[in-house]
């Protein structure tokens, strides 16, 4: 067995101690590695910068040479035989659900961001001892006895997030036999009543939907800080998510962001946790794992977590047509949409992760794919009312999860056209390699009686100009440029505007003020250093940054009202 210790002399230093202890078994060499991602973010990360004084020894406690190869790869030279023990620091000051973070209030780790394992040993039982002084009850769904816990091999391990909290709290519920833990730390405004009633209901829609369970318990780890946090993160076992500040989730908004994405984070052990892509069969954590299905993995997920909050009724009819409104316009404010597939957007999160270009050269998987699922899940729906998504969801569960094994792009391509038939290859081009994901979701939620309105920008900068502005800048900044509009020709993104027909302009209030009052307005603006003056015409026939209003259609068809009921519907 594999034997791992984890202690922290110094809270305050945020620094952990981790020895690894495991029989040589006749090698004479033994090579560390350690993770180069975590599953549910889809980009290399730096893990390794937080390891330090790394040091080997023998049975007798001699030093062994020890190495770095690469940049997450440690190389031991051994004896051949006996016990090797591993001693080494890690800093733990990565305060969100994917990270680790140590201070006087909160021991909060991811073993896969500091756990070396052994190479060719992953499959190998391993063991977790926490040596602390005040870790009397650990938040994880690891199994601790007088602070051990086994797993059955290093990946169970890595995937099994934990905490101890001076601000602990831990609740369950059951659903179908199956308990769920609520563990969480930090102010808990809400009424714990309610939030049970909640959580109880999105899983039971979503154990209803799936037909079973992937595991026997759950936990659910909700790290709640005074300031500002917005974050989940899925494990096969549980999920972290981080959310504040605290003390706003008595008030309705906050509190509907943690339902909505605890109930995301739920349907990822379904969709992700088992439900993989081939290319994640298993998970090569050393390496980049590229995938181009990413609507599957989180826009039919994302679709799906509010879809479930509809169905339990925590989300009114209204309440979800706004959610999908607010996609519709997020996706719109991408400048990139005819310049990269959701397709090529997924394989391109390993190439830029998660950071928005000022290009906009991706759309996003969550957003893109919420509404390529949509569209996907009505199409189904068109061509046999007695289907839907989740017969899709359903099949790829049971005969490719279940299994062992990860769709491929022909599987998708199969099951899709056993749904909705020839309409297949115009989904697939539409939303998933072409560029028109907007028009095609449209016109399917026309057929289920939902009107999907353009809506131009009160702003005539906006609008007859196609310019952006930061919104939480103090100045006049620079923050996107509809392409092929008049302000593409002269403004560059993070400019500053100075002036406007020589006067200087500090509001938008005064901005549209100065517009409106010429036909060629004279702009002067602060590039790099550099102060620029140019003029623009304005033509009174743009309409630039139109979003969309989605609302019931009170003129739909009886058929079309009918499908509509039957989406809508609650599940009791």
């Amino acid at each position: 067995m594999i034997q791992y210790t984890i202690s922290c002399a110094n809270r305050l230093s945020q620094i952990i101690q981790i020895k690894l202890f495991f029989e040589v078994n006749g090698s004479e060499t033994i090579e560390l590695g350690l993770p180069a991602w975590r599953p549910g973010r889809y980009e290399f990360q730096t893990y390794a910068r937080n390891i330090f004084a790394v040091q080997a020894y023998d049975h007798q406690k001699s030093p062994l040479s020890i190495s770095k190869t690469e940049r997450n790869t440690w190389m031991i030279e051994t004896h051949g035989q006996g016990p090797v023990e591993i001693r080494y620091q890690y800093s733990c000051t990565q305060l969100d659900a994917g990270g680790s973070w140590v201070d006087d209030t909160l021991f909060y780790i991811n073993p896969i961001n500091c756990l070396f394992y052994v190479k060719t040993r992953e499959q190998e039982p391993c063991s977790l001892t926490l040596d602390l002084a005040d870790a009397s009850t650990i938040a994880t769904n690891l199994l601790f006895k007088q602070g051990t816990a086994q797993a059955e091999h290093y990946f169970r391990l890595a995937d099994s997030p934990l905490f101890t909290s001076s601000q602990q709290e831990h609740e369950t519920y059951q659903v179908n036999g199956i308990t769920f833990h609520i563990w969480t730390h930090g102010e808990t405004a809400y009424d714990k009543t309610t939030l049970l009633a909640h959580f109880s209901a999105f899983t039971t829609v979503q154990l209803a939907a799936m037909h079973a369970f992937p595991e026997k318990e759950y936990h659910f780890l909700l790290l709640l800080f005074p300031s500002t946090h917005y974050h989940g993160v899925e494990h096969q076992q549980s999920t972290v998510i981080t959310l504040g500040p605290a003390q706003d989730l008595a008030k309705p908004h906050l509190y509907e962001e943690l339902i909505s994405i605890s109930s995301h984070e739920l349907y990822h052990t379904w969709n992700i946790c088992k439900i993989r892509p081939a290319e994640m069969y298993p998970y090569r954590l050393h390496e980049e794992n590229y995938f181009r299905s990413g609507f599957v993995a989180e826009g039919i997920t994302t679709y799906l977590g509010e879809y479930f909050l509809r169905q339990s009724g925590f989300f009114s009819e209204e309440r979800f047509l706004l959610e999908i409104e607010q996609w519709f316009n997020r996706h719109i404010l991408h400048r990139g949409l005819e310049r990269a597939s959701l397709s090529d957007s997924s394989f391109d999160l390993w190439v830029d992760g998660y950071v928005s270009s000022s290009a906009d050269f991706k759309v996003s998987i969550y957003v893109a794919g919420a509404l390529s699922a949509i569209a996907l899940d009505l199409q189904i729906r068109l061509a046999n009312e007695n289907k839907s998504i989740f017969d899709l969801m359903r099949t790829l569960y049971q005969e490719k999860a279940l299994k062992s094994e990860g769709y491929t792009e022909a599987t998708l391509h199969k099951e899709i056209q056993s749904l909705i038939g020839e309409e297949e290859q115009n989904f697939w081009n539409h939303c998933i390699t072409g560029y028109f994901i907007e028009p095609y979701v449209s016109k399917a939620l026309e057929e289920f009686g939902v009107s999907v309105k353009k809506v131009s920008s009160i702003y005539c900068h906006e609008r007859l100009l196609g310019i952006k502005f930061k919104p939480a800048s103090a100045k006049l900044e620079v923050a996107k440029i509809q392409i092929d509009s008049p302000a593409a020709t002269f403004f560059m993104t993070d400019d500053q505007l100075l002036f406007v027909n020589d006067k200087p302009i500090n509001t938008l209030k005064e901005l549209q003020e100065e517009i409106a009052l010429s036909q060629y307005p004279k702009f002067a603006i602060l590039r790099k250093g550099r102060e620029l003056s140019f003029s623009i015409r304005i033509e009174n026939k743009g309409d630039y940054w139109a979003m969309v209003n989605v609302k019931k259609n009170s003129e739909a068809s009886d058929k079309q009202k009918l499908r509509y009921k039957n989406w809508m519907k609650e599940i009791s």
